[in-house]
């Protein structure tokens, strides 16, 4: 048994004793067909402000020319109560995903932005030897929806191979 929280990692070793290890003990570990690894030094918007992240756990997901990455947070909002005690709010959970981008050669990941345009500008650097990428970029074809095949396409060198829409409003 695994248990993943963002700033450490719980299992239970073959003594069936559960241990405990923070991101500085581990470089790389797998979950079912998931992939983590540990990154720092990124930006996750907040509520009130932005936070500059420790070493923490991010989710693998390509790796080649840069390093795809992605920051899950879990955040938690209590029940609102109104003034008659009456329940106005039962609270609840809500996850908020980073992508994050890192060249191998770099000690720190950079936040991706999520506007899709801004998006795209911050990918450019990235594709500046990829006349195709260029070119769905300027199209304005690229956006958090397709975010990991793009960087696939650019980590093994093959064309871009777009992914089906679901047709969920969160898409457009």
């Amino acid at each position: 048994m695994i248990r993943l929280h963002s700033n450490y990692l719980d299992f239970k070793n073959g003594k069936g004793e559960v241990v405990k290890l923070l991101p500085e003990d581990v470089y790389r570990f797998q979950i079912g067909n998931c992939n983590f690894t540990t990154a720092s030094g990124f930006i996750v918007p907040t509520v009130t402000a932005e936070k500059v992240m420790k070493l923490t756990f991010v989710q693998l997901l390509d790796s080649g020319q840069v390093v795809l990455m992605r920051y899950n947070e879990e955040n938690r909002y209590a029940p609102i109560m109104g003034s008659g005690g009456s329940m106005m709010s039962y609270g609840g959970a809500y996850t908020l995903n980073t992508y994050l981008l890192q060249r191998p050669n770099e000690e720190e990941a950079t936040s991706l932005p999520k506007n899709s345009k801004e998006l795209r500008l911050a990918l450019a650097p990235y594709v500046q030897n990829r006349g195709d990428l260029i070119k769905l970029l300027t199209d304005k074809r690229i956006s958090q929806r397709n975010l990991e095949a793009f960087i696939h396409s650019l980590n093994t060198g093959q064309p871009f191979v777009d992914v089906p829409r679901t047709g969920l409003a969160s898409e457009f």
